[in-house]
């Protein structure tokens, strides 16, 4: 409200003695007034209205003449808005208020800012669909911290249309010229059970150490060092730099090369049985030398026949009529296997 405009006077300031009374102008109630107050029916004194009265202006004159003049410059005037503090700084210390420059310099923006030192969180919460959630938090145990992606709730087999309902990790890729070449899928992991996940690469995978696995499908490239499955690998091509330890492997193409050559799936027109066994029958060596063994000498007029013997040339005697002559003969041997023999006569 406004100042009024007519002065603030003091009720009965001189000390007199009323001339119709004749008392004083000004006497204190009684305490037991002090207490109640004036009751219904009663009437107060006019010396006591007096006190009342002249105690109030000169308390108020005090107050307004000598307090509040010395207040000025002890206390902040609301309408200056804290202009009239006589130290900012210390005031803002005090109050644990920095200023604009500090906030900026001390906190991140919500957009258009950079971090110039490490953010400490344990746990991050991003915006989800309404029944579902997904964080990014440690847990951290006696020397042990683990980095924990999660995410809930749906499971099932991805579905690469975008119209299924499964949540997965998804991991994004934007080529350069946006306008050509659209931001595509790099790999997917999702849950496929209450206990077990599916991670889907869109492209090659290669391990320069070990991969083990139970089951294994490729439906593109992969190149391992060394890989181990323990039950079913399916991909399209498959190249082992090191080794690879396969329980039971399929190979659908014509071929299959195994160090640098092709594996054999039938010689002859033999084909390799269902475990991969070729049994093949080998005939047995022809002959690998022929001679004549040790000679000896029948006469013409023995008439001797010796089966598998071949002649080898006449012994003295007469030509003419044969008598007293002999020829010479040797068995005809064929070396088969390490072992002469001696051939069959028909």
């Amino acid at each position: 409200m406004a100042k009024p405009s007519f002065p603030l006077e003091i009720w009965a300031y001189e000390d007199q003695i009323l001339p119709n009374s004749h008392k004083q102008n000004k006497m204190r109630p009684i305490d037991d007034l002090w207490r109640k107050g004036w009751d219904k029916g009663q009437k107060p004194s006019c010396e006591e209205l007096n006190y009342l009265l002249n105690m109030m202006a000169t308390w108020a004159k005090y107050i307004s003449e000598d307090q509040i003049p010395s207040m000025e410059g002890r206390y902040l005037v609301k309408d200056n808005n804290l202009s009239d503090l006589l130290n900012v700084e210390i005031a803002r210390k005090n109050l644990g208020i920095v200023t604009q420059a500090e906030t900026d310099a001390r906190y991140v923006k919500i957009t258009g800012d950079t971090m110039t030192g490490p953010l400490g969180l344990q746990r991050i919460n991003f915006a989800a669909a309404e029944t579902d959630a997904a964080w990014i938090e440690t847990t951290i145990s006696p020397d042990k911290t683990l980095l924990d992606f999660c995410l809930m709730d749906n499971i099932g087999s991805f579905d690469d249309g975008g119209t299924s309902t499964v949540d997965a990790f998804r991991w994004r890729f934007q080529p350069t010229q946006p306008d050509l070449n659209p931001e595509f899928t790099l790999m997917h992991l999702n849950a496929i059970s209450v206990n077990r996940a599916l991670l889907k690469v869109i492209g090659n995978i290669e391990a320069q150490d070990n991969v083990r696995s139970n089951t294994v499908t490729i439906t593109g490239t992969a190149s391992f060092g060394n890989m181990s499955v323990s039950s079913q690998l399916t991909t399209g091509s498959f190249y082992a730099n090191g080794g690879s330890n396969v329980d039971n492997m399929t190979v659908r193409s014509q071929y299959c090369v195994v160090g640098g050559r092709h594996v054999v799936r039938s010689v002859n027109g033999v084909n390799a049985d269902g475990n991969g066994n070729l049994t093949i029958s080998i005939p047995a060596s022809g002959v690998q030398d022929i001679r004549c063994g040790g000679m000896l000498i029948d006469g013409v007029a023995d008439n001797r026949v010796r089966p598998g013997y071949v002649m080898r040339g006449w012994a003295n005697g007469n030509k003419k009529e044969l008598r007293g002559a002999g020829y010479w003969a040797a068995p005809l041997q064929k070396l088969v296997n390490g072992q002469w023999i001696t051939v069959q006569t028909l």
